[in-house]
């Protein structure tokens, strides 16, 4: 017999109950910010990945051109990664964030104080989640639109006729017998 009444029991019980719960809770938020840092590094590296490939596409002009149209299928399969790995993050954030909102009704009920979870749920409605998934949308549109309708550089093609690399070297004759 452990020599404690059934009211000291489930008192501890509960106590050991609310212990867990703020150790879970704090973990979850860890795991919430360290979900939300991956999204936004994700969301930089998609956004640059894309950036340079049309800069360099841009400033190496008709040498990429000549490899083809089909070289700016690139940026768009970016774009549609990032939408799905973003759509991803969005689903493991939400998972989270429903499970924090649980434990804070557990802790709190629901005439306690709302916590960051069922807050955001009331005042944002998803606003932001769908803001971002539009932004990979428009973004993955604009590459298609690159990729259809922009006017790339065109490939000069310079025959190599035997008459030009005879006037060629002729003319690197002319010039070695000037100086």
């Amino acid at each position: 017999m452990s020599g404690m009444s059934d009211n000291e029991t489930s008192g501890l019980d509960r106590n050991i109950r609310k212990d867990y719960r703020i150790a879970e809770y704090e973990a979850l938020i860890g795991k919430m910010d360290r979900a939300a840092r991956d999204l936004h590094v994700a969301e930089v590296t998609f956004a640059a990945a894309i950036g340079l490939f049309y800069a360099w596409v841009f400033k190496e002009g008709s040498g990429v051109v000549a490899t083809g149209r089909w070289i700016l299928i690139i940026p768009v399969v970016l774009a549609i990664l990032a939408a799905t790995r973003l759509w991803a993050r969005f689903a493991y954030i939400e998972m989270v964030a429903r499970y924090i909102s649980d434990v804070e009704i557990e802790m709190f009920g629901d005439v306690g104080p709302a916590g960051w979870e069922r807050r955001y749920r009331v005042e944002a409605k998803g606003y932001y989640i769908r803001f971002r998934v539009g932004t990979w949308a428009v973004a993955t549109l604009a590459t298609l639109y690159v990729l259809f309708f922009v006017p790339l550089p065109s490939v000069k093609v310079t025959p190599d006729l035997p008459s030009s690399r005879a006037k060629a070297g002729v003319e690197a004759n002319s010039l070695k017998s000037a100086t």
